[in-house]
């Protein structure tokens, strides 16, 4: 094999490693997520002021391999109509129909050890709703310690 056409393949190689390890980036454990919440929809008077917490939330290794990212969990009966899944992000669209009626689209991309994302939903049951909400979250820890594992969405 002439140096260039092993040059070529182990190039290749060394490509398909490094989109293994970034595919592999996000790790599972403990992270603090900080999420705000603005409520497009709220009630005449009522306080149109974005809210903001944190959690601490275990995100396991099946949740990274599936979906990427933590989907929200809205009541009602949902389920995922789009997933959009790469290296170090996933999009998706959410259908909820039951108890909440309405539509998410939702996005998050990651390092290692930081993720961004965001939640658009609009809903018309039971009542009007448009919210977004913009979260940031940081890696603690592989132990998730006494904090439960984020569950998994309904298929």
């Amino acid at each position: 094999m002439k140096k260039s056409q092993l040059g070529a393949v182990l190039g290749c190689c060394l490509l398909a490693l490094a989109n293994l390890a970034a595919a592999q980036s996000r790790k599972p454990g403990l992270w603090t997520m900080t999420i705000t919440l603005s409520n497009a929809a709220a009630p005449a008077g009522a306080s149109g002021h974005p809210t903001t917490y944190s959690a601490d939330v275990c995100i396991t290794q099946a949740l990274i391999d599936k979906y990427g990212a933590p989907l929200p969990h809205i009541n009602g009966s949902c389920h995922i109509t789009r997933l959009d899944k790469k290296a170090n992000s996933v999009s998706a669209d959410m259908v909820c129909s039951g108890a909440t009626v309405g539509k998410a689209t939702m996005q998050s991309s990651w390092t290692a050890d930081r993720a961004t994302g965001s939640v658009h939903f609009v809903g018309t049951a039971p009542k009007p709703a448009d919210w977004t909400s913009n979260s940031t979250s940081v890696f603690k820890s592989a132990d998730c310690g006494s904090v439960q594992p984020y569950p998994m969405p309904p298929q």
